[in-house]
């Protein structure tokens, strides 16, 4: 089992290596359009041999870059040059994927590879993420129980929280809803998500997308403050529900 979480490098034109990988894409775009921004212009953009023009604006890199890195194939480099006089300053951009390793927790084998993959993708935002309520010894997903290669394991469910999550403010809930949504949206790429509730609304892998979350009756059963995310693996439970 195996996950991959998109990184972002950049190499200036006649270096050999790339820059270090960077998980953290709006920080990659800023900190690169930071070092074009002294070179001057034009600025041409193009991606394999395609060429979206000259006398494009750094505003408009600022803003295209983010979308291009997303939109282009793992790999792909992305050229961007800076030219000022006969001084051209060039860069190559790409998105590639880096591997993630499990945790070592003592949940199901598929909430070991959820938390590694939430805290590489959160954990350096400065929000103050942190889990609740790790495999607590309740019914349901919290306090499953099932084996995998010879080993028992508790829990198949985890809860997230920021550190501002009990405020009631549009901020607060905004993180919350990223990480629902990146949660649902990293199950497509093979992250083993079976389930996640947030905000009042849950989904699962048996849903055709999100529903109101009905047993909840205030702002922290219902998830207002934290995200609930379980593993896919239901197979190996019996008595799921």
């Amino acid at each position: 089992m195996g996950f991959a979480v998109d990184t972002y490098q950049r190499k200036r034109r006649n270096k050999t290596d790339w820059s270090q990988p960077e998980d953290d894409l709006d920080a990659f775009v800023k900190e690169s359009c930071d070092i074009l921004e002294d070179a001057g212009k034009p600025y041409n953009i193009s991606i394999k041999h395609g060429n979206w023009g000259p006398n494009r604006t750094l505003p408009f890199v600022r803003r295209r870059l983010r979308a291009v890195l997303l939109g282009e194939q793992p790999g792909t480099p992305i050229a961007v040059a800076a030219q000022k006089g006969d001084d051209i300053v060039a860069f190559s951009f790409r998105r590639v994927h880096r591997p993630i390793n499990p945790a070592n927790t003592v949940g199901s084998p598929d909430m070991d590879l959820i938390h590694a993959a939430v805290l590489s993708e959160f954990g350096h935002r400065g929000w103050g993420l942190f889990s609740v309520g790790l495999y607590v010894q309740k019914p349901g997903e919290h306090g499953a129980i099932g084996y995998a290669n010879g080993q028992r394991w508790t829990g198949n469910a985890e809860d997230w929280e920021f550190a501002d999550s009990v405020q009631d403010d549009a901020q607060s809930d905004a993180r919350l809803d990223e990480l629902a949504k990146w949660l649902v949206a990293q199950s497509n790429n093979g992250l083993p998500v079976g389930g996640v509730i947030s905000q009042g609304m849950a989904w699962s892998i048996f849903y055709n997308g999100w529903e109101p979350y009905k047993p909840g009756y205030d702002r922290f059963t219902r998830h207002y403050t934290h995200v609930h995310v379980s593993g896919a693996a239901h197979d190996r439970l019996s008595g799921w529900f």
